[in-house]
């Protein structure tokens, strides 16, 4: 009976995965279909840790495990970024939907909605200054 648990738990350990996180992307139409799309660590950029992937019926998906959170950049190619602003994004557990055009935006996931949240306020703020300034 101790071996058939010694036995049950290897298994359950053995099985364990790292928690996952998703990207969902959203562009605003399909002119940009066939270009990639690059997710890039805001710190320690390196070429084997920036992933990219290719933009198909307006749409793009990042996925994989996740051991920490950590802030990332979201960007395309740079003769597209006149009009696709690049993008914060935390790459946390969970799903997280993204909007890439004109004006960028994320959310699903605690930090991305607080991030939006800041990003916006921000803005306000910034015009308010501009036009009293």
């Amino acid at each position: 009976m101790r071996n058939a648990f010694y036995i049950l738990l290897f298994i359950l350990i053995g099985c364990r995965t790292d928690p996952q996180f998703v990207i969902n992307g959203q562009l605003p139409d399909k002119t940009y279909d066939g270009e990639k799309i690059y997710l890039v660590p805001l710190e320690n950029a390196v070429k084997e840790r920036v992933d990219s992937t290719i933009i198909a019926d307006g749409t793009f998906k990042f996925e994989g495990a996740i051991k920490t959170s950590e802030i990332y950049m979201i960007r395309a190619k740079p003769v597209l970024r006149y009009n696709l602003q690049e993008l914060l994004v935390v790459k946390e557990t969970g799903i997280i939907t993204v909007k890439i055009g004109n004006k960028s935006s994320a959310g699903g996931t605690a930090l991305n909605d607080s991030l939006q949240q800041w990003k916006e306020k921000k803005a306000v703020a910034d015009f308010l200054f501009k036009t009293e300034g």
